[in-house]
């Protein structure tokens, strides 16, 4: 990843050009749901269903970074869903996104992935302890934000680079050595039994929507990217077109190369699918190296959230609705927001199971993802001196918000313990908001 240039040609200050935000988005992507959700998938659903299901998400992720990238252009700062909610809508809207980002929407992400990471490390050193050694992993990458973002720029970008000649590697094991036809044979036929009823197709539509998640990574650190309102739309839309394809390929490989008999070897609790194909089609010494490759994939995700998350909280801070010592100074990553992201992934680490935290997230991440297109028909049809967005990001909105109020429904009403989720932060995020919003009226009096 090249450092971003200035027309100048002389290096610019920002941290992030295209190829950077680009990359932000592709590691944000790619992590345990593609190496995890088809093996879920395959217990209730047949492959055409899994190849639907990730269709589908696919389409609605470049749907959705086309209708942000209208938002990216109108409002170029850094936030997030929170920025925009707040500027465009309602501030209270804003502290609803605000509040599920920093309380789940990157720290149960971390979490899962730091789980499944443990779990293929533990393959290649058996008796690993996963709990602890995911605990680790969450504390090394918190040390590299602590260190500054030169250090965790860097670290980010070798491990996207590693991260796609890993992912691109197995889709070339799996098409070469293995089957490529399409499933037959003996090859995966797990979910022929509930083929055609909905409710299994909605819940694991959830599964999918979670290995989506982070196609819209850059607009967290918008105001240190350099030309944000050029470098943020494309990056979003090009990584979330580029992972579709890419996690197309994988679960390809996936429904052609695992039979019935390996799905009665996957142990859910080490989530050690791509370590089977890997065996299965090359050697036991291949499968220990992919599982070594797979927590890199991992690690790479995990340091991507890493770095964007806190940036949620300095926008809030910066805002009232944090205490000031989750800004940012100086331009340095906030300290106390990077400990508190890690602190609360440990938490989600230590009391959920992995499953749940995907199922879950994705009901709320896309209930904040659908109120945030809305801001697109206010920019649109509203009276504000900001850049109007074109008829192509209006009808990606619209479509994007019409999916999102379907699964949203579909998810309190299919997933466990979604709705109690989904009410808790509602609730946290309107007392934060009402008492800020008390302080700050206060101060006003005070002063």
């Amino acid at each position: 990843m090249s450092a971003p240039s200035t027309c100048s040609g002389r290096p610019s200050s920002k941290a992030f050009g295209l190829y950077s935000g680009l990359g932000l988005v592709v590691a944000n992507m790619v992590g345990m749901g593609v190496l995890t959700s088809s093996g879920y998938m395959a217990r209730s659903l047949p492959p055409r269903d899994i190849l639907a299901i990730w269709v589908l998400q696919g389409l609605f992720a470049v749907a959705g970074a086309r209708a942000y990238a209208a938002l990216a252009v109108a409002v170029p700062r850094s936030g997030g869903e929170y920025r925009y909610l707040s500027d465009l809508l309602h501030p209270a809207l804003g502290c609803l996104a605000g509040w599920c980002s920093v309380l789940v929407g990157f720290a149960a992400p971390i979490a899962a992935n730091a789980y499944a990471a443990a779990a293929f490390l533990g393959l290649v050193v058996p008796g690993l302890p996963t709990k602890a050694t995911a605990a680790g992993l969450l504390g090394l990458l918190a040390a590299l934000q602590l260190r500054g973002i030169a250090l965790a720029r860097l670290s980010q970008n070798l491990l996207v680079l590693a991260k796609i000649g890993l992912v691109v590697a197995f889709v070339a094991i799996g098409l070469w050595l293995g089957r490529a036809a399409g499933p037959a044979g003996g090859s995966l036929d797990a979910g022929g039994a509930t083929h055609g009823v909905l409710s299994p197709f909605v819940v694991n539509l959830f599964y999918a929507y979670y290995a989506y998640s982070g196609w819209n990574a850059a607009i967290y650190a918008a105001e240190e990217f350099d030309h944000p309102k050029r470098s943020i739309p494309r990056a979003m839309v090009l990584g979330a077109a580029f992972v579709m394809v890419l996690y197309l390929l994988v679960a390809w490989v996936f429904i052609c190369n695992v039979s019935e008999a390996d799905m009665g070897q996957w142990d859910e609790a080490k989530v050690t699918m791509a370590h089977l194909i890997v065996r299965k089609l090359v050697s036991p010494a291949a499968a220990r190296a992919a599982s070594i490759g797979a927590a890199v994939v991992l690690l790479s995700c995990m340091s991507a959230m890493t770095l964007m998350g806190p940036r949620v909280n300095a926008a809030m801070a910066a805002d009232g609705y944090l205490p000031r010592l989750f800004a940012i100074r100086g331009g340095h990553a906030p300290k106390a927001s990077v400990l508190l992201q890690a602190a609360l992934a440990l938490g989600l680490l230590l009391t959920h199971s992995f499953g749940a935290l995907m199922a879950n997230v994705g009901v709320v991440l896309t209930l904040v993802s659908g109120l945030t297109v809305c801001a697109v028909f206010r920019l649109r049809f509203g009276r504000m001196a900001l850049p109007r967005p074109d008829r192509g990001a209006v009808l990606a909105a619209a479509l994007f918000l019409l999916g999102s109020v379907w699964l949203v429904c579909m998810g309190v009403w299919l997933v466990p313990g979604a709705l109690a989720w989904t009410s808790v932060l509602v609730v946290v995020s309107l007392v934060g908001y009402l008492s800020a919003r008390q302080a700050r009226q206060r101060r006003g009096d005070a002063g």
